[in-house]
C-alpha cells in the first residue's frame, strides 16, 4: 500500500534564528511519518503521513522547540466563502428550527 502523504504550511510569528530553524528541521525529519520539512518565506511546509504523525503532534513539536506558529486564519475564496456566507444567513433567518413546508406557508 502506497503512503498518503499530506502537507501542511505553517507560518510562524517572527522570523526564527538560522539555529532555531536547523534543530527544528533536523529533529522533525527524524519523527516517523516525515516525509520532507522546507523552510521558506517564514512558513514551514511540511510533507507527513497523517496515520502516523498528526498535524497536533508536529505543531506540538514546532512549539517545544521554541518555534512559535501564527494563529492567523486565512482568508476564504471562491466557492467556500459563498458556501459559508449562505450558511450564514440561514441560519440568522431560520434559526436553528427544521424546514417544513407548512410553517413556510404562514
Amino acid at each position: 500500500m502506497e503512503d498518503f502523504i499530506k502537507n501542511i504550511s505553517l507560518k510562524v510569528e517572527g522570523l526564527p534564528s538560522h539555529d532555531l530553524i536547523r534543530t527544528f528541521t533536523s529533529s522533525l525529519t527524524k519523527e516517523k511519518g516525515i516525509r520532507n520539512v522546507l523552510f521558506e518565506n517564514h512558513t514551514f511546509s511540511i510533507d507527513f503521513n497523517p496515520y502516523v504523525i498528526s498535524k497536533d503532534e508536529i505543531i506540538h513539536e514546532m512549539e517545544e522547540s521554541g518555534i512559535q506558529p501564527c494563529t492567523c486564519q486565512k482568508k476564504e475564496k471562491g466557492f467556500k466563502k459563498w458556501i459559508s456566507n449562505l450558511a450564514q444567513q440561514n441560519k440568522k433567518n431560520l434559526g436553528s428550527q427544521r424546514l417544513d413546508c407548512c410553517d413556510m406557508n404562514h
